[in-house]
């Protein structure tokens, strides 16, 4: 004897598993995005160590030859 829930078994498991398929998928997209995201940010990171370096620098020069001057209270 068949069983009668069988293709309502199979279907539902059909479901899930191109359910999980495209949620690899997009799991997948996701990770990439991440990646180029995560390569700009170290771009950016470095832009911002070298601007403080240089801002550093900048202040220590001001102050050895005498030149800083205070800051203007707004």
């Amino acid at each position: 004897m068949e069983n009668p829930y069988e293709s309502t078994q199979r279907n539902i498991l059909s479901r899930i598993i191109n359910n999980m398929t495209r949620l690899n998928q997009s799991v997948v997209t996701m990770n990439q995005e991440l990646k180029i995201i995560n390569a700009k940010n170290q771009q950016l990171c470095t832009v911002a160590t070298i601007c403080d370096n240089y801002q550093e620098s900048v202040q220590f020069n001001l102050t050895t030859t005498d030149q800083l001057k205070p800051a203007a209270n707004k």
